[in-house]
């Protein structure tokens, strides 16, 4: 009997335990309020914007939406921006006259036949040799005998013993369709100054070597028309630097402030000309302390043609960041500035009520869903942040301490009940 009693206590105790909790709404400082935008969708989404950023520091699981019937929403957090995986190219067949392709012969060429005129938009050259420069030409025409010229004289070279910067794939001005098409990879001429020889101090340790050594091609590619590139990453605002540049000779160093914007990468402005420089991507909370995030290459060749002024940091939310460029002996970059690039951010919601309410800020276990739902969203409006009116900061709730002593105590006596009915039962 004492043990019934014992245990429908136990469940009024929780039962009240559960009433002095806090509700989710009442538990967050900051509220806004989202206007559904036209549309006849039973979903909704809406951007991210920089208070949410500031105010919360895990996105996925500190904001909470709520209808006006007071119910608690599911959203998914994602990315805006997304990127289409590049198909298999379709190609035309080649046969390599030699296992090791010798620039020096003026008549070596590698011949394509297209038969069927089909539009042949690039040609992409496959080869394992590192640290070397040649030229590029590429002919059509009609029969074999009669030649145009498609590219003339494209710089194809490869610097990764460096700089990881290369060019191995040459776009045609304009798609060619011509019974046969010849490639053909030459050496420099005599005094000509190739791209990695523009560069302030060079790349290549040996430039003569790079130059005229006969390289081991494994495969010449012509693309056809219709190949699908990757779709540009959609970027959100951009931050300039906080301070100046500071140079010592052998780096330039830039700091500068993002705010509570997720990062991902850098993009470097600068007016000096040919170079190539190694720089390493550092992060902070406080501005005192930096932390490595990344290394990458940055390289401007031939006049800015070739060039590779981005630096991809894996995603990171530091107020501060430091980019260290080495200039290793050489002069140091001229006139630089850097934008910070933020990808785009959006929640979505399985509801289509007119006006809902955001909350956040406060410590939170927001309801997420795995998949957001499959048809198109209707985009809502964030409204200006404003306190909110049911939230109060979280003071000692003596109730509930009690309440936990209270079923503590009542779960002791339960076990020792049953502790003493049990040897009873083996006596």
């Amino acid at each position: 009997m004492l043990t019934r009693a014992l245990l429908a206590m136990l469940f009024m105790s929780g039962c009240l335990l559960g009433a002095a909790g806090r509700d989710e709404l009442s538990a967050q400082p900051y509220v806004r309020t989202l206007t559904r935008g036209e549309g006849s969708g039973a979903a909704g989404v809406f951007r991210l914007d920089r208070e949410l950023y500031r105010r919360v520091d895990d996105c996925r699981r500190g904001l909470l939406l709520f209808a006006p019937d007071g119910r608690e929403i599911p959203l998914a957090v994602r990315r805006a921006a997304v990127e289409a995986l590049p198909s298999e190219t379709p190609l035309l067949p080649a046969k390599l006259p030699a296992r090791r392709y010798d620039s020096t012969d003026p008549t070596a060429g590698v011949l394509f036949d297209n038969a069927g005129g089909k539009p042949v938009t690039a040609i992409r050259i496959r080869t394992a040799e590192r640290d070397f420069e040649k030229l590029v030409r590429v002919e059509a025409g009609p029969d074999g005998k009669n030649w145009r010229t498609v590219l003339d004289a494209e710089p194809f070279f490869d610097y990764s013993g460096t700089v990881e910067a290369g060019r191995r794939e040459f776009r045609f001005p304009a798609a060619v369709s011509d019974r046969v098409i010849r490639v053909r990879i030459m050496d420099y001429p005599g005094g000509a100054a190739s791209p990695g020889r523009r560069v302030n101090g060079g790349i290549l340790g040996d430039a003569e070597f790079a130059v005229r050594r006969r390289l081991r091609i494994d495969r010449i590619e012509a693309c056809l028309d219709g190949e699908k590139l990757p779709v540009a990453e959609e970027l959100s605002e951009r931050v300039r630097p906080s301070s100046p540049e500071k140079a010592d000779g052998d780096t330039t160093v830039l700091t500068f402030e993002c705010g509570p914007y997720p990062v991902n990468g850098f993009e470097l402005e600068t007016s000096s000309g040919d170079f190539a420089r190694k720089a390493t991507v550092y992060g902070s909370s406080d501005g005192g302390k930096y932390i490595r995030l990344a290394d990458g290459e940055l390289y401007s060749i031939d006049g800015g043609r070739f060039r590779r002024l981005r630096l991809d940091l894996p995603e990171s939310r530091f107020p501060f960041y430091r980019i260290v460029i080495r200039n290793e002996g050489l002069a140091p970059l001229e006139n630089c500035s850097v934008t910070a690039l933020s990808p785009v951010y959006e929640a979505v919601f399985g509801d289509a009520s007119p006006l809902l309410t955001l909350a956040y800020g406060g410590d939170s276990h927001g309801v997420s869903i795995a998949k957001p739902p499959a048809e198109a969203p209707v985009r809502y409006a964030l409204g200006p942040e404003r306190p909110n009116p049911d939230w109060y900061p979280e003071k000692v709730n003596w109730m509930r301490r009690g309440l936990v002593l209270v079923v503590g105590a009542m779960l002791v006596v339960l076990c020792v009940l049953l502790w003493r009915g049990y040897k009873s039962i083996e006596k």
